[in-house]
């Protein structure tokens, strides 16, 4: 083993140690900090799991309802078979464009940035930076 391998192994931990004490006063803003990202997870997966719940008893009631509207449409109706076959091809169509053109309204970047409220975050970070800006040029924001 060489001598600079033996004064490295000797010092890193003595430096890390060094490194650790310099930052131990800020492990209450960072326990803050996280404690103030854990309560927005836990806000957003709650609000996440009721949309997927919302979304599956939504499925299972626009399924059977389109299974019944759909057996009551060509069982009552006195219609040629050349008829329902029309008329189940065009609903089916009908179903699936209005089925992606929700699809697409739910998952375009502006509905996700509502829902995830970036525009609030953007909005304080802005607003920071010119209030600091405002304050450094010794202007006082009187709001």
């Amino acid at each position: 083993m060489s001598i600079v391998k033996l004064i490295r192994k000797i010092l890193s931990p003595l430096l890390f140690l060094n490194i650790v004490r310099r930052y131990q006063g800020r492990s209450a803003l960072i326990k803050i900090k996280a404690a103030q990202f854990y309560v927005q997870g836990v806000q957003k997966a709650r609000i996440v799991s009721l949309g997927l719940i919302l979304a599956l008893i939504s499925l299972v009631f626009l399924a059977g309802g389109l299974t019944l509207i759909h057996t009551a449409l060509f069982s009552y109706s006195m219609w040629s078979v050349e008829v329902k076959f029309f008329v189940a091809l065009l609903l089916g169509i009908l179903e699936f464009l209005g089925a992606i053109g929700i699809l697409f309204h739910l998952f375009r970047e502006e509905t996700w940035a509502k829902f995830s409220e970036v525009e609030n975050v953007v909005n304080s970070v802005v607003d920071g930076t010119k209030q600091e800006k405002r304050s450094e040029a010794g202007v006082v924001n009187r709001n």
